[in-house]
């Protein structure tokens, strides 16, 4: 009996540069002209404890809203925001939205990078259809679309994809190494003792934050007969 062997040569291919996640120009539509004013909205999720940072830039001007607060501003696109999220976000889902506008002449566009980080664990959520627009005007939509996770966007449409990070008209300036230079979270720290309400008489004085990765999230304390302080995690 003769074998025969087949030696077969598999080539490795690079993903093509849009298969990977690359940040994205959007805007409610492909034509994009300027002097206009657009609502974008994006949901995500958190668990707790999550290193949370956003970069993000629009042609010509945004107001970046985090569950209805007021996170970021800017005028001018070529320097792009960097806001560490970490310490604003409650456990469960979260809303990111923008009010951006376009001015002058030329297309408009909004790109931004959302990373998530838990241990070792890293989420990337760029712009892309899952991102909601909307042209309607601040008026007809009140204040629900920038401060509610629940606010009915179904009759939103989905971004549309202008151009890559690196592409388009703004090329030469947002690249995608443009984005990814936004520094480091900082530590997630324990709620802030101005955000807790106390009775009259009372203080409040934060002696450690818990640092969730190594110790967990404490639920329970007492002391003993010495005065030490004992704890225990939810686990």
């Amino acid at each position: 009996m003769i074998r025969i062997a087949f030696l077969a040569a598999v080539a490795i291919l690079p993903l093509p540069l849009h298969a990977q996640i690359l940040p994205a120009w959007i805007w409610a539509g492909q034509a994009a002209e300027e002097d206009g004013e657009i609502h974008i909205r994006r949901v995500f999720n958190t668990k707790g404890g999550e290193k949370v940072r956003l970069a993000a830039t629009c042609d010509s001007g945004m107001t970046i809203y985090l569950n209805g607060k007021v996170v970021a501003e800017s005028e001018t696109w070529k320097t792009p925001k960097f806001i560490d999220l970490s310490q604003d976000l409650p456990k469960g889902d979260n809303l990111i939205a923008v009010k951006a506008t376009g001015r002058g002449t030329g297309p408009a566009g909004f790109i931004a990078k959302l990373v998530i980080e838990r241990g070792e664990e890293r989420q990337e959520i760029p712009p892309d259809a899952t991102w909601k627009v909307s042209s309607a005007s601040e008026a007809e939509e009140g204040e629900d679309w920038k401060t509610s996770v629940a606010f009915d966007d179904s009759g939103w449409k989905p971004a549309v994809v202008i151009a890559f990070a690196g592409e388009g008209p703004w090329a030469d300036t947002v690249r995608t190494r443009t984005l990814d230079s936004m520094p480091a979270a900082a530590e997630p720290q324990a709620t802030a003792v101005g955000a807790i309400k106390i009775k009259e008489g009372f203080t409040v004085e934060l002696l450690y934050s818990v640092p969730l990765e190594t110790e967990g999230s404490w639920v329970a304390s007492c002391f003993d007969d010495k005065g030490r302080l004992i704890v225990s995690d939810q686990y």
